[in-house]
Formats: structure tokens, C-alpha cells, sequence
């Protein structure tokens, strides 16, 4: 219960093989791009600890994106991507 998730949301055509995710400058892992469905379940989410996090997006090793989070329990964050 002490989990949140985080949801990658941009065109998928423009992050083919996913991007890369850095949480705190400490864990790094590759995520899916999925198409933003509000009126569908989300795609793929990814789980991380609740409480303030810096989240950093990179894609062809360029940051796309980079900003500190604070999430709570059984929420998912839809990181919006350029």
C-alpha cells in the first residue's frame, strides 16, 4: 500500500523502444510511451515509493523531461512528455 505508479503519457511513434526513467538520480529503467486514454484503463504503469521524488525523462539520451513529484499512496502520476 506504500506504492504509487507512474504513467508515461506522448505520442508512442515519437519514443520508439521507450524512454528512459531516472527516480532520484538513483534507479533508472526503461518505460513504455502510451497514448493518453481518459476514457479507457491506462496502459502500462510503472510502481515507485510513495513521497517526493525527481523524476527524469530521457529519450536518445536527451532530458525530455525533469521535475520533482510529490506522490501519495495508490495514485497514479501521468507524466506528460513533449
Amino acid at each position: 500500500e506504500n506504492e504509487t505508479y507512474l504513467e508515461f503519457i506522448g505520442k508512442p511513434i515519437d519514443y520508439k523502444g521507450g524512454v528512459d526513467v531516472n527516480i532520484d538520480d538513483k534507479s533508472t529503467f526503461k518505460a513504455d510511451v502510451n497514448k493518453d486514454h481518459a476514457n479507457r484503463p491506462k496502459g502500462k504503469v510503472y510502481a515507485i515509493s510513495t513521497g517526493t521524488h525527481i523524476i527524469t525523462v530521457s529519450y536518445n539520451n536527451i532530458v525530455i523531461f525533469k521535475k520533482k513529484i510529490f506522490v501519495s499512496a495508490q495514485e497514479t502520476k501521468k507524466i506528460i512528455l513533449p
